[in-house]
């Protein structure tokens, strides 16, 4: 069985957050560039097939761990996408606890997260 992924990256006009690092000792993390209102999709993070990831975004590999983040990664059949739970403002970093990746076997945690039981 084939799976085919047609996955075309944002055009920058597109495109409504940004990459940077601000200099605070985390590195570089993903900034939304226009206000975000709850449940609005930002975009997908990650491709899988069953219950690992087989290719990674943008989005993906710049987003950061928040204990309180302001978007969930939501898990569908072949994508993961990062969708707001709260209304978010212009210049606010797009976070996600990474618990949201429970499932996904190849996918980076925190150095102390464990799996709940």
């Amino acid at each position: 069985m084939k799976t085919e992924y047609n996955y075309i990256p944002q055009k920058d006009d597109e495109r409504f957050w940004i990459i940077k690092d601000i200099h605070n000792g985390k590195g570089f993390g993903v900034y939304t560039q226009k206000a975000l209102d709850l449940g609005h999709i930002v975009g997908d993070t990650h491709y899988i097939l069953d219950n690992m990831a087989i290719a990674i975004t943008e989005l993906g590999k710049f987003h950061n761990h928040s204990e309180k983040p302001n978007c969930v990664a939501t898990i569908g059949m072949h994508i993961i996408e990062l969708i707001a739970l709260n209304n978010i403002k212009v210049g606010e970093e797009l976070t996600v606890n990474y618990q949201d990746y429970e499932m996904i076997l190849n996918i980076e945690k925190p150095n102390n997260w464990k799996k709940s039981e």
